[in-house]
C-alpha cells in the first residue's frame, strides 16, 4: 500500500488465487469497490520435442519452443524432474 499525493495504491504482487475477491477502499464516509478475478494462464508449445538416436558418449540435445518468454518448464526423465548442473543449460540425470 501507498500514497501518492491523493491517490492511494494498493498493489498485489505473484498473483495467485488466494487473492481473488472484492476489493474495496474504505475512506470512512465512501466508500469504492472492484473485484479481481484470476484466470488460468494458456501456455502452448509451439514445437514439440523430437526423438534422437545418438551413440554412447555423444551429447543429446532437446528443444522446445513454446508460447511465453517468462515461463521456465520443468524438464523430466521418466517422470522425474531433472535438476539443473552448474552449468545452466546441462541437466543431471
Amino acid at each position: 500500500m501507498k500514497a501518492e499525493g491523493l491517490r492511494r495504491i494498493l498493489i498485489i504482487k505473484k498473483v495467485d488465487n488466494k487473492a481473488k475477491g472484492e476489493y474495496e477502499c474504505d475512506c470512512g464516509t465512501d466508500v469504492t469497490k472492484a473485484s479481481m478475478n484470476i484466470e488460468a494462464r494458456i501456455i502452448k508449445i509451439m514445437r514439440p520435442l523430437f526423438g534422437v538416436e545418438i551413440f554412447e558418449d555423444e551429447t543429446a540435445r532437446f528443444e522446445v519452443d513454446i508460447s511465453e518468454t517468462d515461463v521456465h518448464p520443468q524438464w523430466k526423465l521418466n517422470g522425474e524432474t531433472l535438476l539443473p548442473s552448474p552449468v545452466s543449460y546441462f541437466f543431471c540425470i
